[in-house]
């Protein structure tokens, strides 16, 4: 279907390419073949799309001529990759330190040969996801295929590949059920770190649609910002001082950061960043995490002088020139659009932050978060919702979008329950918005509990409150509400 595509845009047919013309001159339908009842051409298109995506973040990853099949068309598009231009962020220091993976070819339980295709399209689509993750370098399907039916180490196979982490997995199938089970080994131990397994009804879903949905979890649970590897891997750092640290350890340091806010994590991970722009003065990712720490640093008052808005500006405009397919970039000229209340600026970045990686399920959820709190109330929670389903180790700071969600329709029972699930230790964020929500439901004596806590943990609070809420409400209206709460409370600034 490829090569016709190709060969009639190219000579000159591409405004004939519609589904009866390759229905016919492709897969050999008659006459009677109809577009609006047999989607035969449909589909494959769509199929052709995702493999020639997968080829292009793989094997053709060097490519200079790419070749693409736009939605809404069947002509081809072509166009030449800048040799300058570093492919998906991954340029030549973060590419050297980044973690390795290959997806061995799942295995069938029995010899079906229908079992055989959907594993196969199992293995395809994890492969694929996982290439999609910045800073991941995936082996291609050319050079595990043949390990299909090995019984060798994964230390050996490891060895042989040059990968630092091997996925495996077996897929049965009984009637209308579907069992697919996936392991993640490390090589250099041998050991098995991750292990899970997906049970579908095949009834009730197609099966292209369970590829993706099954590819889509494992990928979060393994390769996300918070998954198995990062977290594995952050553990590695730490004993290294910040002139030993790869760029990507650096960034490892951000991610632990972002899911444990303090000043001490901070300075860790700022130093790190540092280090790896001195290193590569074009490394995307740690541009735009210079960028949130900017902002960080502002609303969480870490260092003196805490306004560094015009920085954390700069530091994401960098990161978009340096890699306009940087989702890392994105998000931070989200984040720094939101605290520069340019409501526009933050809802087209997160857009294109879910636009360029649907499954990278902790910045899709950040981006929802952000929509949320910048009004987008409906969409923006149920972007981050999906997004918690598929990560189980999202920050407890998500709660926070919900917190305002329900405090300012006057729902103070449901604000309260996401004020508690919070779990901010170090950040006035976590009791303020439990004396607010207390408040409002009357309950005394528990905000009077809260308010005496805050006294004890965070005594210049009263002084900067009003500050500190107006950075993260985006309506004034609405910081002037949550503020007055506090002061109903008893908080008083000195």
């Amino acid at each position: 279907m490829l090569r016709f595509i190709v060969d009639e845009t190219l000579g000159g047919n591409g405004g004939r390419l519609k589904a009866f013309y390759i229905a016919n001159m492709v897969f050999g339908r008659d006459e009677s073949f109809d577009a609006a009842t047999d989607p035969l051409v449909r589909v494959q298109a769509n199929r052709l799309r995702k493999a020639i995506e997968r080829y292009y973040l793989i094997d053709g990853v060097a490519d200079t001529i790419r070749i693409s099949v736009p939605k809404g068309r069947y002509a081809a598009a072509f166009e030449i990759a800048s040799p300058d231009a570093p492919i998906g962020g991954r340029s030549g220091e973060s590419l050297a330190a980044s973690p390795t993976v290959a997806v061995l070819p799942f295995s069938t339980i029995s010899r079906d040969d229908e079992q055989d295709y959907f594993a196969d399209g199992i293995t395809e689509e994890i492969t694929t996801a996982l290439a999609r993750v910045e800073n991941f370098q995936v082996t291609g399907r050319h050079s595990t295929q043949q390990f299909k039916t090995s019984l060798d180490d994964v230390r050996n196979i490891g060895e042989k590949l040059g990968v630092r982490f091997i996925m495996e997995g077996t897929v049965q199938r009984s009637a209308n059920a579907l069992r697919v089970t996936a392991q993640l080994s490390d090589t250099t131990s041998g050991n098995q770190v991750w292990a899970d397994s997906y049970s579908r009804e095949l009834s009730a879903q197609d099966i292209f649609e369970i590829q993706d949905e099954i590819a889509k979890q494992v990928t979060a649970k393994i390769a996300d910002a918070f998954g198995v590897i990062p977290r594995l891997l952050e553990k590695e750092t730490r004993g290294k001082r910040s002139l030993d640290l790869k760029s990507y350890d650096a960034l490892l340091r951000f991610f632990h950061y972002q899911a444990n806010l303090n000043s001490k994590n901070y300075e860790w991970a700022k130093r790190g960043l540092e280090r790896a722009v001195e290193l590569d003065p074009e490394y995307a990712p740690a541009l735009a995490a210079l960028a949130e720490l900017a902002c960080d640093n502002m609303t969480l008052r870490y260092k003196e002088p805490y306004d560094r808005l015009d920085e954390a500006h700069s530091y994401a405009r960098r990161a978009i020139s340096a890699d306009p397919a940087c989702q890392l970039a994105h998000y931070a000229m989200a984040f720094v659009g939101f605290h520069r209340k340019d409501r526009a600026e933050c809802l087209r970045s997160a857009a294109r932050v879910i636009e360029l990686n649907p499954h990278a399920p902790y910045y899709v959820g950040v981006a929802g978060w952000l929509m949320a709190l910048v009004g987008d109330w409906d969409e923006g929670l149920e972007v981050m919702r999906n997004s918690i389903k598929n990560n189980p180790f999202y920050p407890g700071w998500f709660n926070l979008a919900l917190f305002q969600y329900h405090f300012f329709r006057g729902e103070y029972e449901e604000a309260l329950a996401s004020a508690e699930r919070m779990i901010l230790p170090g950040l006035p964020w976590d009791p303020a918005s439990r004396l607010a929500a207390l408040t409002r439901l009357g309950r005394v004596e528990e905000a009077q509990a809260v308010l005496q806590q805050i006294g004890r943990e965070y005594p210049d609070f009263p002084d900067y409150a009003r500050e500190y809420v107006a950075y993260y409400v985006f309506s004034q209206k609405d910081a002037n509400a949550l503020y007055q709460a506090l002061l109903d409370a008893g908080l008083e600034a000195r």
